[in-house]
């Protein structure tokens, strides 16, 4: 009896587990035959190291493919803009990836579209991924292919439909360089971006952009990897993530590189670094971007001046560069300006902690370093006092200067540079990437001891660079009081009424319209004399401004010379021994509001100046 009983209860077992493997099968028989994969990206926090990360398939597949379903139904097309590789971004529809290979795939056929791509894509490459330029780890292509002869991409291909961005991070463990090489100019991309809802909607602020971000980079996700969460409604995707897919991937919808506009600096690779020379990023980039990532991490937006005070923020590191007098320091500002001040840094306040700080700071204070990028948050008349350690010549490491000089940020700037060798300590025998020199020669290292200015370079790794970047600093307290003080009267001699229309005015941009009604006419008792007057820009009343003045140019025709003068009246009696009797002159006149120049008149006025018979 109990023998047939074993026998019912395994003939039991075995037709569940069948039953449980034909379901399974089918299961799996239907997922080989989808069409669309939608992959998301979850991360699951290491508690004992760096985050760990791994794809989880979500939802339900959209569509089956059909058995007769070939390659010839996934091709991709391509539309580009900009004039070479630094400022090329595309455009893909049907982009591959190869995780095995690491390579993008574009397959060719009958219906792909080709709009805007070089006669040679290799020369160097299609476009970069990074904002950051000259350098040849960013560069991007894609391997063609047939499409009629890649069935095997097509074959358990994981799709995903939502619209994406692809990129490379540069650094991403340094906070100067994520928001500068790559937040910005993600920002800027996304809004500008015809794909995106901008005009008129706001919910983007609130949940990000409705696009999924790629980081196409080898590196961990790293400190800041919550920053980059704040663009999309979506967690980003990591090549990491891709690659432990094992199969290709299709983007159907997807821009490839990021905008350089927002990018001030240049870090030195193939010449001493410093501001990009051709650079048009201004202060409303640059509030725009703050106030998305503020609204993004619930920052209030509103000036907490009137509630708190005046603040002083003094950015301090814990590990190196350390300000060796921090106590005293913090002592003496809060005596000598009647502020509060908050002493903040990585390791004791969070990121949101620090930009609300900032942002309704009077004064921002720190040692040369990254922590300083958080002066994009400062406010309007606002000052940024930065501090260097001995032998640091301050005119040759602006990223941060250059960045609150952007036109309209109305932020002032003042560095302070250590002179005295004997308030410095230095740390020779650290690692070199920490400023040691004890792997160098004994000449070498005796040099820089010795050395009292680290001579101009090229980045990343030159020695003298790193041994004294690193130094920890007794900061000349009172020195700095002075400094400080000094340049805050000079700026407290212009009102907070007139800094914060100037800065409306750059912020915005509005310049002033055409001069009207110009007239002229010669005096006939002064053949070389031409009087012209003219009437100020329509749009001159309803716009603030500080100074306006008026720009001249008289040419005479034939000639490319011409004479200028710079004016504050709207009339002028012009004299000049180069004028010529009996000849005519054209005449170019144009307003100068504060530092914005508006157009030279668009119609040709011409002027003749009298003969001798006019006496």
């Amino acid at each position: 009896m109990i023998h047939c009983i074993l026998h019912l209860l395994m003939g039991v077992a075995v037709a569940f587990l069948v039953h449980r493997n034909f379901i399974l099968l089918q299961k799996l028989s239907s997922n080989s035959a989808s069409e669309c994969d939608e992959t998301v990206v979850n991360r699951q926090t290491d508690t004992l190291a760096e985050d760990k990360l791994h794809i989880q398939r979500r939802g339900e597949y959209q569509q089956n493919l059909n058995e007769s379903s070939s390659a010839d139904h996934l091709v991709s097309s391509v539309w580009c803009w900009g004039h070479d590789h630094s400022e090329r971004t595309c455009r893909f529809h049907n982009l591959f990836y190869l995780p095995g290979e690491d390579e993008f795939v574009f397959l060719h056929g009958e219906q792909s579209i080709y709009v805007g791509l070089p006669l040679n894509r290799f020369d160097p490459s299609l476009l970069d991924l990074s904002s950051v330029r000259n350098h040849n780890r960013n560069y991007f292509n894609y391997v063609d292919m047939l499409s009629s002869k890649a069935g095997h991409l097509t074959s358990g291909v994981h799709i995903i439909h939502k619209r994406s961005i692809i990129f490379r991070r540069f650094h991403p463990f340094n906070l100067m360089h994520v928001i500068h090489d790559d937040l910005l100019p993600l920002h800027h991309t996304l809004v500008t971006s015809e794909a995106q809802l901008t005009s008129g909607n706001s919910e983007f602020l609130e949940n990000g952009f409705p696009v999924q971000v790629v980081l196409m980079d080898d590196s961990n996700p790293g400190p800041f990897r919550h920053l980059y969460e704040l663009f999309s409604s979506s967690l980003p995707l990591y090549k990491r993530d891709l690659r432990h897919l094992r199969a290709p991937v299709c983007f159907s919808n997807v821009v490839v590189g990021i905008s350089k506009h927002t990018t001030w600096y240049q870090y030195g690779f193939t010449e001493p670094q410093g501001p990009l020379d051709d650079s048009e990023v201004n202060a409303w980039d640059i509030r725009q971007f703050g106030s998305f990532v503020k609204r993004r991490l619930n920052i209030e937006a509103s000036n907490e001046h009137s509630l708190l005070g005046e603040t002083i923020v003094l950015m301090t590191r814990k590990s190196n560069r350390l300000i060796l007098n921090e106590f005293d320091l913090t002592l003496s500002l809060a005596r000598a300006f009647q502020m509060k001040v908050i002493t903040m840094s990585m390791e004791t306040h969070s990121l949101a902690d620090m930009i609300m700080a900032v942002s309704s700071a009077t004064l921002l204070i720190g040692m040369h370093g990254s922590l300083l990028s958080l002066a994009l948050f400062l406010p309007p008349g606002a000052m940024l006092v930065e501090l260097f350690p001995y032998a640091v010549n301050p005119d040759r490491y602006t990223p941060y200067r250059t960045l609150v000089n952007l036109a309209g940020m109305e932020v002032q700037y003042v560095a302070w540079r250590n002179w005295d060798v004997e308030k410095s300590v230095a740390h020779p025998d650290r690692t070199w990437d920490q400023g040691g020199i004890a792997h160098l020669s004994s000449a070498e290292q005796k040099r820089i001891l010795g050395s009292s200015e680290v001579p101009q370079h090229l980045c990343c790794h030159e020695p003298e660079w790193l041994f004294r970047i690193y130094q920890d600093t007794v900061v000349d307290v009172n020195g700095l009081v002075l400094l400080i003080g000094s340049n805050r009267n000079l700026q407290s001699s212009i009102s907070p009424e007139k800094q914060l229309l100037r800065s409306s005015v750059q912020l915005h941009r509005m310049f002033p319209s055409y001069v009207i009604n110009i007239a002229c006419s010669s005096d006939t008792k002064e053949p070389q004399m031409l009087f012209i007057s003219w009437s100020p820009p329509t749009n001159l009343d309803y716009i603030g401004y500080n100074a306006v003045r008026y720009e001249v140019w008289i040419q005479e025709e034939g000639v490319d010379d011409y004479m200028a003068w710079i004016l504050s009246a709207t009339s002028h009696l012009f004299s000049s021994k180069d004028m010529k009797r009996s000849t005519n002159y054209n005449i170019w006149v144009r307003c100068l509001m504060d530092d914005l120049a508006g157009p030279f008149n668009a119609q040709n006025i011409t002027c003749s100046t009298g003969s001798v018979e006019d006496k």
